[in-house]
């Protein structure tokens, strides 16, 4: 077989792969609705490609989660529990107050700068009520201060994490986003971070993440409440 050969074999095998990751974004970001079964042939269409790597990266999402069997036959998001999401708001809020403390270890000076910039933008957006930006500017800081950690190993754990109940909290993200001004706002978190307080730069997003995922919580549950 040919160079040429080769290479286009390598893309025949990523083909289910890539389809996959763009499934994972649809999913993370709400586009398909819970207990909804999904429409392989209208995505098949979107995608151009056939049902067979569609179908193979849907099993790989079911593989890791994120999809389960509908009752009628195919795929839909998988189903999460709001015990689910309280014991995984629990685990997010220790792991990223981890790395919180690693990066008031190991963030740079232009990082810190950085994330004190983020944090006035976002005290700023808080005034003018601009939900958009708030959500924004809120996954920029908590994005940076995963770098800055330098914790490989904790960011996997975490993105995993966030795989498995993001979908179901963007169903409540702008609710959650309401709650913020009435929040402690970043500046704490920055701050411990700035002076080098690991202890300090731990708690305070430990608690950050609390508030913002028990907000979620609560409208979760009163939605089920009405159901």
């Amino acid at each position: 077989m040919n160079k040429q050969g080769k290479f286009k074999e390598i893309i025949r095998k990523s083909l289910a792969e890539q389809v996959a990751e763009r499934l994972k974004e649809a999913l993370l970001n709400g586009e398909f609705p819970p207990s909804r079964r999904i429409p392989e042939e209208r995505l098949a269409a979107a995608f151009q490609i056939s049902r067979t790597p569609l179908r193979q990266a849907m099993q790989h999402l079911e593989r890791v989660g994120l999809l389960e069997r509908h009752p009628s036959g195919g795929m839909q998001p998988a189903t999460i529990t709001l015990q689910d999401v309280t014991d995984a708001v629990a685990l997010r809020a220790h792991t990223e107050g981890l790395l919180a403390r690693r990066a008031a270890q190991n963030a740079t000076q232009e990082e810190i700068l950085q994330l004190e910039a983020y944090s006035q933008m976002f005290n700023i957006s808080k005034s003018l009520k601009n939900t958009s930006q708030l959500i924004d500017i809120n996954e920029k800081i908590h994005f940076l201060v995963r770098e800055a950690a330098r914790s490989p190993l904790l960011v996997r754990l975490l993105n995993d994490l966030d795989s498995r109940i993001e979908p179901i909290l963007r169903h409540y993200i702008h609710s959650v986003a309401a709650g913020m001004p009435a929040a402690r706002s970043h500046d704490e978190i920055v701050v411990n971070i700035r002076n080098r307080n690991g202890d300090e730069a731990m708690e305070a997003m430990r608690t950050h993440v609390l508030f913002a995922g028990n907000i979620a919580i609560t409208y979760m549950k009163a939605k089920q409440d009405q159901e």
